[in-house]
């Protein structure tokens, strides 16, 4: 693996036609105008035939020795008078550190933290004391850990697995090293950018069933089939620079089991895929999860406007059935405007902004909150002991809707409320209705939602 910290090597630069030293410090990467090829210098194939809608450089490691493609915010000197420079620096998002030349891939293998206690990694042994006391452990083969799910990633058709890995470790104090693999499978292909959404749609998904951002890939292995030999060969190495910083081991060991997600887990998976969820509000961590302020007040309400919407149409609800009327007929009216009253391009603009808010027109946020407080009860034992937490009696949130709607027009208005007097109580049980929305649109049961809320949100409660 490549240091995030300090690489060097030599890179081809297009524009100038010539390698020219570089290095790289922190995701930032420099390349020198300079000519001087010293004995340290490997001279590579800097052709490569693969697609990428990010700008890329080719280039070796002084380090290994190894080919590597650096993906950059911008080509260095790129312009001609780039040229008066001693150096130009840019931006790394990302790079591969190839094993071979072979470019076309239809296989990911991936490792983080999170995967070994998502699936479990004890699924990988069988454990068994015996009437003297002794303690046996007995790894389980590969295959039988497997558990094989499919879902589709930007029209990309993806099989997925999730498996256990026993490695012996010969010289350690921990004989026997368990780990969760995901890996992806799919048409081989040599467009760089399939990597990228992969990763990001894993990425996405794990943020919503963490409840936190810093999911941290600690090994991305690119894997396809030699065409000379018919086998699948590692040909490469992923790495993401600049990742979020890790999630103490502690936290990581809370995460939700996939037993819990398991009836309707391709199915949340897919959903969470193409619906583009709302996930702004979702913090950087576990740390930032119990603070408040407005920013991440307006975000969860935000998140909720936007769930509520798709739960009414999942339920094919409407609010007002008299209203909806008036409001087609309306739109229908206006949709004619344009071309009745010769509207130029400026109208037409002024046209569309009126429309826009015509159609967007809908129930308050309190009736929304409202109605979803009283559409999953489930949440009650929840509610409940946070009133018990708190001193305040059990019925004290069902004006929720009213406190939240007042707390968010003063914000978006610009008047700032003091840290003491935010909703906090009322923003808390929002979030919890953001994901019970998710959850039961997806075709969970309210059982089986309880379950997933009390350990995303750690509740601590044994039953409802």
């Amino acid at each position: 693996m490549l240091n995030d910290n300090f690489i060097r090597g030599y890179v081809w630069v297009h524009p100038m036609h010539m390698w020219m030293p570089y290095e790289i410090k922190k995701s930032i990467l420099t390349v020198f105008n300079s000519n001087l090829l010293t004995e340290d210098f490997v001279n590579i194939d800097y052709h490569v035939d693969i697609k990428s809608d990010t700008k890329f450089l080719v280039g070796s490691n002084i380090e290994n020795r190894k080919r590597v493609i650096l993906f950059v915010n911008e080509i260095p000197y790129e312009n001609d008078w780039d040229t008066i420079f001693n150096s130009k620096s840019t931006t790394v998002y990302y790079y591969i550190e190839l094993e071979t030349d072979y470019l076309y891939f239809d296989t990911l293998k991936l490792k983080f933290p999170e995967l070994n206690y998502f699936y479990s990694t004890t699924r990988g042994v069988n454990r068994d004391f015996t009437e003297d006391d002794t303690f046996s452990i007995e790894t389980i083969p590969y295959e039988k850990t497997k558990t094989e799910y499919n879902i589709t990633v930007e029209e990309r058709e993806i099989s997925c697995e999730l498996s256990i890995l026993a490695t012996v470790m010969r010289k350690s104090t921990t004989p026997l090293k368990l780990e969760t693999i995901l890996v992806c499978r799919f048409s081989k292909t040599n467009d760089i950018d399939v990597i990228r959404k992969i990763l990001s749609s894993v990425k996405t998904f794990f943020t919503f069933v963490c409840y936190r951002r810093n999911i941290k890939y600690d090994e991305i292995k690119m894997f396809g089939k030699n065409n000379e030999t018919g086998k699948t060969t590692h040909f490469g190495n992923f790495y993401i620079m600049n990742q979020e910083e890790q999630e103490d081991i502690e936290l990581i060991s809370n995460t939700i089991e996939y037993n819990l997600l398991e009836p309707k887990f391709p199915e949340l998976i897919q959903y969470i895929f193409n619906s583009n969820l709302y996930l702004e509000q979702i913090p950087e961590s576990k740390k930032y999860s119990t603070k408040m302020n407005i920013a991440r007040f307006i975000l969860i309400t935000a998140s909720f406007e936007s769930n509520i919407k798709r739960y009414f149409e999942y339920k094919k609800i409407k609010i007002n059935e008299k209203r909806e009327s008036v409001k087609t007929d309306i739109l229908e009216k206006i949709e004619i405007l344009p071309e009745e009253k010769r509207y130029d391009n400026k109208l037409k603009n002024e046209w569309k902004f009126y429309k826009k808010l015509i159609y967007d027109t809908d129930v308050n946020l309190s009736r929304k909150i409202k109605y979803a407080y009283d559409e999953f009860e489930l949440i009650t034992p929840f509610v409940e002991d946070l009133c018990k937490l708190n001193n305040i009696p059990n019925n004290s949130f069902k004006k929720m809707g009213d406190t939240i709607q007042r707390h968010r027009n003063a914000f978006a208005h610009g008047s700032i409320v003091e840290v003491y007097e935010f909703a906090t109580l009322e923003i808390i049980i929002l979030e919890w209705i953001n994901y019970c929305i998710t959850l039961r649109i997806v075709g969970y049961t309210d059982e089986q939602i309880f379950k997933i809320i009390n350990v995303v949100f750690e509740r601590n409660r044994w039953h409802a």
